[in-house]
């Protein structure tokens, strides 16, 4: 919902956009970034692999299926929003915000 007045809709098509994520401390959600057409590559990283995998064959699900039949099977999608909205973005008062953003490490190791 934040970049929907920044998405050109036409009529009879789709893009696919990806959504960058960071989580903090407190398990806090932040919006990164916004990327249209981002890229789907996914060489010698299997958890990638599996990921992009399973994107395009329930996307495939989307734009096929689900315009002719509303309860057909979205796979791994979910609507999570339904219906027109309006955001309101604050207005900035006072002196820039600092968006530094500073690493922990957080468990164990992981192998791919």
């Amino acid at each position: 919902m934040s970049v929907q007045d920044m998405i050109e809709n036409r009529k009879n098509s789709f893009e696919f956009y990806g959504y960058d994520f960071m989580v903090d401390e407190e398990l806090k959600v932040w919006l990164i970034e916004v990327n249209s057409s981002p890229s789907m590559s996914c060489k010698g990283q299997p958890v990638l692999q599996q990921l992009v995998k399973g994107v395009l064959t329930d996307l495939a699900k989307i734009v096929v299926d689900h315009p002719k039949n509303r309860s057909a099977d979205t796979g791994g999608f979910r609507a999570v929003y339904k219906g027109k909205s309006e955001i309101i973005r604050p207005k900035q008062v006072g002196k820039p915000i600092d968006l530094t953003v500073t690493g922990k490490k957080h468990g164990s190791k992981v192998k791919y």
